[in-house]
């Protein structure tokens, strides 16, 4: 069956991710948004996430990531998804899957958004249960409306970009996993698989610091790594040097800012300005309402200096393409 995507957009477009909501219906347990505790989990207001058109012009963004939390739950998201739709090429949204009733997205459809991200890092719910704390309903539920979606959409019924993102932790990081959740993409007949690796930004190593990955996994991503080569998967995914890169990393190498891949694809948007990433706080591309291909230049011609000065780490790999290939220290 042919899929409508020959070759991903997700690392052919410039992309611009906006957080939507930092509520979340989910307890994963290495994530903040889904503590009650954490504070700022609050929905966006419109005039923080409905950027103009001058703006996404001068940034050329082309593809809208709207992202969270769990953006289901904000109360405006079909207003959302209507707004960008008129502006950009493509809307997509990642959700965690709860919420994404096939009726829902049907209706998210004809507002324009044009594809889903599902948030989940495996299908053995063993492995759901320690990395997202999912329960058994939660599991049966998520992974039911991502196969009605994508059958939907393989009977002709449904036009929408398809894929998943996955967290690798301790909790997955083994070659049978891997291939189990490709191995579901293939068979739903999914666009991509788009792995990162877990990264503790001050909550996960409090609350799961057993899901975080040490030297001792080192030998499992290059197993990975290796099979990729010999036997890669039919569904779009990170390439063998991703699981070189983690492993190497591991074992005590860095990463070299100046071979971040964000300049010319990638914005964010938060705290009303235009980023590279949430890491980097100057450049900036410019404000929401005063972005103009100047201020972007600009932000541009700048961004490789700031790059190299960059502390980089595991989170650097969540905005890149599946493609990307990092240079690396040591």
């Amino acid at each position: 069956m042919k899929l409508p995507y020959s070759s991903p957009k997700i690392d052919t477009q410039r992309n611009i991710v906006i957080d939507v909501t930092y509520l979340c219906n989910y307890t994963c347990n290495y994530c903040r948004w889904g503590s009650a505790k954490t504070p700022g989990r609050v929905h966006h207001p419109l005039e923080h996430v409905l950027a103009n058109r001058e703006d996404l012009e001068a940034i050329g963004a082309e593809r809208v990531v709207l992202s969270g939390g769990e953006p289901l739950l904000h109360p405006n998201i079909s207003e959302i998804v209507q707004h960008y739709s008129s502006l950009v090429e493509d809307v997509i949204l990642i959700t965690n899957g709860w919420l994404a009733e096939i009726e829902k997205i049907r209706s998210l459809i004809s507002d324009g958004l044009t594809g889903i991200a599902f948030s989940i890092d495996s299908v053995d719910p063993s492995i759901l249960s320690k990395t997202r704390d999912m329960t058994s309903i939660q599991i049966t539920r998520t992974l039911s409306n991502f196969e009605d979606i994508s059958n939907a959409r393989n009977m002709g019924n449904m036009v929408v970009e398809l894929g998943v993102n996955a967290v690798i932790s301790s909790g997955n990081c083994s070659l049978t996993s891997i291939r189990n959740l490709l191995t579901w993409a293939e068979n739903n007949h999914l666009d991509y698989v788009n792995f990162n690796m877990i990264f503790d930004d001050g909550f996960s190593g409090t609350h799961a610091p057993q899901l975080l990955l040490t030297p001792d996994h080192a030998e499992n991503l290059i197993d990975i790594a290796r099979n990729l080569e010999t036997n890669p998967p039919l569904v779009h995914t990170n390439p063998a040097n991703f699981w070189y890169t983690m492993g190497q990393m591991l074992n005590g190498s860095i990463l070299d800012g100046a071979s971040c891949g964000l300049k010319e694809r990638q914005a964010i948007l938060y705290r009303g300005q235009y980023h590279f990433c949430a890491w980097l706080d100057t450049p900036t591309l410019g404000k929401v309402g005063s972005t103009t291909s100047t201020t972007v230049e600009d932000a541009r011609n700048r961004f490789e200096g700031a790059a190299k000065k960059c502390v980089t780490g595991p989170h650097c790999h969540c905005l890149q393409t599946t493609n990307h290939t990092w240079e690396l220290v040591n």
